[in-house]
């Protein structure tokens, strides 16, 4: 299974993620913000963009350490939730900024549909070689 695999992950495609870009310089993804993935107060939960930022910069590296025979595997999240969204799209975007044999370090956020800031956040995603579930 390959990182642009829309079936890589069945929880994202769950919560409805479109994949934009997977480039490490600009790696983005999307969600319409609908009702099964609200909090009980009406608002996009805030797992969700969790979900997305982890996701996101787990996928844009391993489209490059894949041909290594390494995984990428989310490892920590620093996050800071700025602004409730109720409705439209909310778009994650991450670029990279650390790239070592060990780790790979992101800054990210969320935006709304009208292009205001709803989460910062810094991901670290461990590098890991490939091996046989089991």
């Amino acid at each position: 299974m390959s990182a642009t695999d829309p079936d890589m992950s069945p929880f994202c495609g769950m919560i409805g993620v479109k994949w934009l870009s997977l480039d490490p310089d600009d790696a983005r993804a999307q969600v319409e913000v609908h009702d099964a993935i609200k909090q009980p107060y009406g608002y996009l939960h805030g797992g969700v963009i969790m979900s997305m930022l982890d996701e996101l910069c787990s996928r844009s590296t391993v489209t490059k350490v894949a041909m290594d025979e390494m995984i990428a595997l989310g490892q920590s999240q620093e996050i800071s939730l700025l602004r409730s969204v109720a409705e439209g799209v909310v778009t994650v975007h991450a670029r990279v900024r650390h790239r070592g044999k060990s780790t790979w370090v992101w800054d990210a956020e969320a935006t709304d549909g009208e292009g205001r800031l709803c989460a910062l956040a810094k991901v670290t995603v461990a590098i890991r070689p490939l091996q046989a579930a089991g």
